[in-house]
């Protein structure tokens, strides 16, 4: 989008040379209404293999990297998630979709998911995927991530559980459950942009004009800086970004009609003021809006958001076309602010279309360059803290439902993407059998990992004696204690001729993946130095 808006601004301030061929661009981009994007290149998130993105063999390098955003963008909006249903019912996403869980690591019932998945990033989902973005002091690559797990970090991340929900009726089944909390801690995400260069600027006026009007894909939705503020004696920063559903360029006098949600939406420029600070005035389904200045956004009768991205003035004379204006319909507007640009605290400053996000942290890391002349941004972290509907005490989604419409501001997720749940997987049972061995006993036969099955005697209270194993022979399942003597007198041997022992081939304590087997002590042979087990 970046690069349209870009090749807009040159066409607009070309002389007479192109006229003409303005006038053909016109007429050819005319033949194409993309206020309905992604449609009809994708329809009920199914992409029509009949479009082809066809780039020239002489094109230019932008247009090459426009063509792979495009496709990056269609593969994110064709994407679904597939269950099911029956006995034996089996999940699997596609498009662009990522599974907790796979068949060598199971997101087990009460398991948080973070430990299955502690990290995603743009391998596994497309919406993440980085970008660039250069300003006038260099190029930086960005990259994104999402976490549920990190190493030093709580973050507590959602896991199935088989409970009663926090409903008065106390509904009993399998949810995703996401715990409420507080502080930073709690979060049950954390998302991170990371600019590999850092993204720098100038300081002006307390401002950051180097990053003004550039672009950035957050959680697969387009946004742009629209604002900065900067105190660097307080090391304090504000961005401010606008993003939305429809996004637009038209002339002053230009009217176009635009579906929102299925919602016509008819959008006329009546003025744009080129005096400083340039501003526009819209007429959209007859309603006037305010004068509104670059970045600033009003909400219309209906609630819908439209937002001002950039206006481009014309010299009187020029040829080209008149005064120009970028903008947003059905438009969020996202602003963070980080008190502390040189620490790893969290501030509770976002706002989303005007309002705070109460369960919302950020974390912007920024170093200051050039005797403070300059500023770069390192990285953006965003947590969200789970906060339930009203009524709720937490958050439990049911089979087929997604986190977002469960949260008390579902705009704390931010961009297009959601956690979703889509009910247990059928995976087969292994039998663990506590078999009474007459009145006295108990047999425990089970199945391992790798499908061996083992019987053994677990606890038996033969002759009023309680001890794990049979009468004559016990089952070990502990480590003796070790201890260090040069004449092993006080050394403890805890496995006697004939008892039975766990073992289990563990990387790490409570290793889930660990496969246990039972062992037999059967004899020692000291003369030839051997064991039988």
């Amino acid at each position: 989008m970046q690069r349209l808006k870009g090749a807009l601004r040159k066409v607009a301030a070309l002389g007479t040379g192109v006229a003409m061929f303005g006038a053909t661009l016109t007429g050819a981009l005319a033949q194409l209404d993309l206020a309905n994007y992604p449609a009809p290149f994708v329809v009920d998130g199914t992409y029509d293999t009949a479009n082809a993105i066809v780039v020239g063999a002489d094109a230019a390098a932008s247009d090459t990297l426009a063509s792979v955003d495009i496709a990056s963008n269609l593969q994110f909006e064709s994407k679904t998630c597939v269950a099911k249903g029956g006995g034996d019912s089996t999940v699997s996403v596609s498009g662009d979709a990522v599974e907790v869980g796979d068949k060598s690591d199971l997101l087990e019932l009460g398991e948080p998911m973070g430990e299955v998945r502690e990290t995603v990033t743009e391998t596994e989902l497309d919406g993440l995927r980085g970008g660039t973005i250069t300003t006038s002091e260099g190029t930086t690559e960005y990259n994104q991530y999402l976490r549920f797990s990190e190493d030093n970090v709580t973050i507590r991340s959602p896991g199935v559980n088989f409970s009663a929900n926090d409903d008065p009726n106390e509904q009993v089944a399998d949810f995703l459950f996401v715990r409420e909390g507080t502080a930073t801690t709690d979060a049950f995400f954390e998302y991170e942009i990371e600019f590999e260069e850092g993204l720098e600027s100038k300081v002006t006026s307390g401002a950051l004009p180097g990053i003004e009007d550039e672009e950035i894909v957050i959680l697969g939705q387009t946004y742009v800086f629209v604002d900065t503020t900067v105190d660097t004696s307080a090391n304090s920063v504000t961005l401010e970004l606008l993003g939305g559903t429809v996004f637009d360029t038209l002339e002053e006098g230009e009217v176009k009609t635009y579906t929102v949600e299925g919602k016509d939406y008819e959008v006329e420029v009546l003025i744009i003021e080129d005096v400083q600070p340039e501003t526009v005035t819209l007429v959209v389904n007859g309603e006037v809006t305010d004068q509104l200045d670059e970045g600033e956004t009003e909400v219309l009768e209906d609630g819908a958001l439209i937002g001002i991205s950039d206006i481009i003035a014309n010299e009187a004379g020029e040829a080209g076309s008149g005064d120009i204006v970028e903008f947003y319909i059905g438009a969020t507007k996202l602003e963070m602010t980080d008190d502390e640009y040189i620490d790893d605290t969290f501030s509770q400053k976002v706002r989303s279309d005007q309002e705070s996000i109460e369960d919302a942290f950020v974390q912007i890391k920024a170093a200051e360059l050039e005797s403070a002349t300059k500023l770069e941004i390192l990285t953006i972290k965003y947590r969200l803290v789970a906060d339930a509907v009203p009524g709720q005490a937490n958050i439990f989604v049911p089979e087929g439902h997604g986190i977002r419409e469960y949260l008390d501001e579902p705009e704390g997720m931010l961009g297009n993407w959601d956690i979703k749940y889509e009910g247990l997987d059928d995976t087969g049972v292994s039998i663990i059998k506590f078999d009474p061995a007459g009145d006295d006993r108990y047999d425990l036969e089970f199945e391992n990992r790798q499908g061996q099955i083992y019987v053994f005697p677990l606890v038996s209270n033969e002759g009023g004696t309680w001890t794990y194993g049979d009468a004559d022979n016990e089952f070990v399942f502990g480590e003796a204690p070790l201890t260090v003597d040069s004449n092993l007198l006080n050394d403890y041997y805890n496995i006697g001729d004939n008892d039975w022992f766990l073992l289990s081939e563990a990387d790490l304590p409570n290793d889930e993946n660990a496969v246990s087997h039972i062992v037999r002590y059967g004899s020692i042979d000291t003369a030839n130095n051997q064991l039988t087990f």
